[in-house]
């Protein structure tokens, strides 16, 4: 038989890759190392690294792994979209009614990252999470969603892991549509934290308020509904990102803008077409610069984008980039005073069909930004896995007569001092496990003398 070898430290020490193929009677502090080194090799042959737990006032978690093959760059900062529906139904059970006790941390299993719950729908199992992640394009990205803490709280926007940090690199301002555009003015909320709330115009109801892309957005009649805001867009190189749908394909029936607001923005239809019509539009030095978004269809989602750097303006659709226009490359667009409209251009010029998520960013963002955002949200089931819901037990054993009993499924914690004078310590599950054990040892005693320590045919520990 060959062990791997053990180094045992003063306070702590792990157990990885440990395989023992015999009974160990051990006493005294080695007593626990035989203990847990056999159940790991009783129940799983396979034994690897299993993420720390957040905090034990949170009863489960949920691994996320983004797949690297929808990642066309390594992305820092980057705002991942969760759809709750997709998560398994003991999170549905678990969870706060109102997702206030939702936590997204790295790979580690403990170091917080910021978020954002849009909404979460207890009746209907739905909701919209939104946290900030680096990407890579080369392995998988993981991350966990801790729930299950009845007496959580959430966070104010602007706390560290709060909403509003989930946008602040280089948002200026962050429109989900959620809010009813009937309610108190201003209606809209701009989550990145900026205070470009929106509010609605025309005769906007709450009937407006719809199922769309992404959770919800808004049904816009043509006529009069528009959402505005003071003027965010004063920046020489930017970005305006926004999901829209439109009944029918472009045509010279109208002005419809998409958004916009004095010298930039985007069309749908327009009277004069080409090169108006179903592109956008940017003002460079007293000229009109119109990169088309190429074909559109009617009744057809399009995440369509606009960019501006050093003066060369790109569109893009679906993810992609479809035009590049660098004629005024090296100028500044003009100077713009007027406010900023979602679902409208300019006085007259309201668009017809649904929008979603308008998103505007100081800086031009990378095309792969632009495509990784697109997989995210319109594939999200292929962007993402969800594993499986873990389980952090805590196991009290604050007497002689106390029984562990610890699911080798769980995560467990022994958060009290461990008394194993007599008790049985029984790993139990079904099938094999990865397992990771890791024993935080400030002291350890001999069992009390005359101990005898054995292990039974059903996998479990005897002190006694």
């Amino acid at each position: 038989m060959k062990n791997k070898k053990i180094e045992l430290k003063k306070k702590n020490f792990n157990l990885k890759n440990i395989k023992l193929k015999k009974h160990h009677f051990i006493a005294g502090g080695v007593f626990l190392f035989g203990v847990v080194a056999f159940f790991i090799f009783y129940n799983s042959p396979s034994v690897g690294a299993t993420a720390s737990w957040y905090n034990n006032s949170w009863e489960y978690r949920l691994n996320i792994t983004i797949n690297y093959v929808e990642v066309d760059a390594n992305l820092t900062d980057f705002p991942i979209y969760l759809n709750l529906s997709d998560l398994p139904s003991g999170f549905h059970t678990n969870v706060n009614s109102t997702g206030k006790d939702i936590r997204i941390t790295l790979d580690d299993g403990t170091t917080e990252i910021p978020r954002e719950v849009v909404f979460y729908n207890s009746a209907t199992d739905t909701g919209e999470l939104w946290f900030k992640g680096n990407l890579s394009s080369i392995t998988d990205s993981v991350f966990y969603i801790y729930y299950g803490n009845p007496t959580a709280s959430d966070y104010a926007v602007g706390s560290t892991y709060g909403a509003n940090n989930v946008w602040s690199s280089g948002f200026v301002g962050v429109w989900h549509l959620q809010e009813d555009p009937s309610g108190t003015a201003p209606q809209m909320k701009d989550s990145s934290g900026n205070g470009y709330d929106g509010t609605s115009q025309g005769s906007m109801t709450s009937g407006d308020l719809i199922e769309t892309k992404i959770g919800k957005g808004l049904d816009l009649d043509g006529s009069d509904d528009y959402i505005q805001t003071t003027n965010p867009h004063n920046y020489n190189d930017f970005t305006i990102l926004t999901w829209f749908k439109s009944p029918d394909a472009p045509d010279t029936r109208a002005y419809d803008g998409i958004f916009g607001g004095g010298n930039r923005g985007a069309y749908w239809h327009h009277q004069i077409g080409s090169p108006y019509m179903g592109a956008a539009e940017v003002e460079i030095n007293g000229n009109w610069v119109n990169p088309t978004f190429g074909a559109l269809s009617g009744n057809t989602w399009y995440l369509l984008g606009l960019t501006v750097e050093n003066g060369v303006v790109k569109s893009f659709k679906g993810g992609s980039l479809v035009d590049t226009i660098s004629t005024y490359a090296g100028n500044n667009p003009s100077a713009n005073t007027i406010n900023f409209r979602i679902g409208a251009y300019s006085s007259n010029e309201d668009a017809i069909g649904t929008i979603d998520e308008v998103w505007y960013f100081n800086g031009a963002k990378s095309v792969e930004f632009i495509s990784t955002t697109h997989n995210n949200q319109n594939f999200p089931s292929t962007f993402y896995s969800v594993g499986g819901e873990e389980t952090a037990d805590t196991c009290v054993c604050a007497g002689l007569s106390s029984n562990w009993n610890v699911s080798m499924a769980d995560n467990c914690v022994l958060s009290e001092v461990c008394n194993l004078g007599t008790g049985n310590l029984t790993f139990y599950g079904a099938g094999s496990f990865t397992i990771n054990a890791t024993l935080n040892l400030k002291n350890m005693d001999e069992p009390p003398s005359g101990s005898v320590v054995w292990i039974g045919s059903q996998g479990k520990i005897f002190v006694g």
